[in-house]
C-alpha cells in the first residue's frame, strides 16, 4: 500500500481560518471569502432581476387588459380584493331558503333510508330464540315433494337452528343486502351483509345529524337577517369613524 492511500486513512486535521488580527478589529469586520461570495452571488441576483423588470415595463403594451385592474384596489400601498357580488338582503335571504329546503329534502330521503334499514335489521337479527313452525298438507304426496327453503322462500343455512327468525330472500333483496340477487347467499353471506348494513345505517345517523345541524344553523342566520343588526349612528370625528349607540338606562 503506497503512502498516498495511508495518509488518507488516517484522520485529517481540521482546517481553521487564521483569525482577524487585532490591529485590524478597530476597522471592523474582516470580510472572509466564503462572505464575499454570498454577498456577490445576492447582489447580481437582485440586480439581474431589476433588468428584467426594467425590460418588461419598456416593452409593455399600454392597451394591455388585466382583470385584476377591475377587481383589486390600493389601500393604504397594499393591493386588495373587491368584493365581485353585492347582493341585496332579499336575494340573500331567497339563497338561504333554497340551501335549507336542499338540506331538508336529503335528510328527509336519509330519514326513509335509515327506517328501511332499520326494519331489516330488525327483522334479521330481532334476538328471540328460535321457535317451531307446524305447516299442514293434504296428503303424503305433499309431504315427500315439500321444500322448505321454497316454501318459506329462504336459504338452506336458515334451518340450523343460529338464526333467531328465518330469513326471505325477496325480504332481503328489498333492504339491498343481497349483493347478487341471482345467487342465493349462504349464512356467513347474511353476516358479512348485516354487518354492512350496521355500518351504513351508522353512517347514515351521522349524516343526517349533520345535515340537520347545518340546517338549524342556516335557519338562525337566516332569522337574524331577517330582524336585523340595530346598529348605532356612525359619524366622522377627525379622521377616524365612531359608532355612537343609544343605551337604554334602568
Amino acid at each position: 500500500m503506497s503512502s498516498m492511500n495511508l495518509r488518507r486513512l488516517l484522520p485529517q486535521k481540521a482546517k481553521q481560518e487564521r483569525p482577524q488580527p487585532e490591529s485590524s478589529k478597530k476597522k471592523g469586520f474582516l470580510e472572509r471569502k466564503k462572505d464575499y461570495v454570498e454577498r456577490a452571488k445576492d447582489y447580481n441576483n437582485k440586480r439581474d432581476t431589476l433588468k428584467k423588470l426594467k425590460l418588461q415595463a419598456a416593452f409593455k403594451n399600454p392597451d394591455e387588459f388585466n382583470y385584476k385592474m377591475i377587481s383589486s384596489k390600493l389601500v393604504d400601498g397594499v393591493h386588495s380584493e373587491i368584493s365581485k357580488t353585492s347582493l341585496k338582503k332579499e336575494q340573500i335571504i331567497d339563497i338561504k331558503t333554497q340551501d335549507i329546503l336542499y338540506l331538508q329534502s336529503k335528510r328527509r330521503a336519509d330519514d326513509k333510508k335509515i327506517e328501511r334499514l332499520q326494519a331489516t335489521l330488525q327483522y334479521m337479527d330481532s334476538g328471540l330464540e328460535p321457535t317451531e313452525q307446524i305447516v299442514y298438507v293434504d296428503d303424503e304426496k305433499e309431504v315427500k315433494n315439500f321444500s322448505a327453503t321454497k316454501y318459506f322462500d329462504t336459504v338452506p343455512d336458515a334451518f340450523n337452528g343460529s338464526l333467531s327468525t328465518i330469513p326471505k330472500i325477496s325480504k332481503l333483496k328489498e333492504g339491498s343486502l343481497v349483493v347478487n340477487p341471482k345467487t342465493a347467499p349462504t349464512l356467513g353471506q347474511l353476516e358479512a351483509m348485516t354487518a354492512t348494513s350496521y355500518k351504513e345505517l351508522k353512517e347514515r345517523k351521522l349524516r343526517r345529524d349533520q345535515l340537520f345541524k347545518a340546517e338549524m344553523d342556516l335557519s338562525k342566520s337566516k332569522i337574524q337577517l331577517k330582524r336585523g343588526t340595530k346598529s348605532g349612528v356612525t359619524k366622522k370625528v377627525g379622521k377616524k369613524e365612531v359608532v355612537f349607540k343609544q343605551i337604554r338606562s334602568k
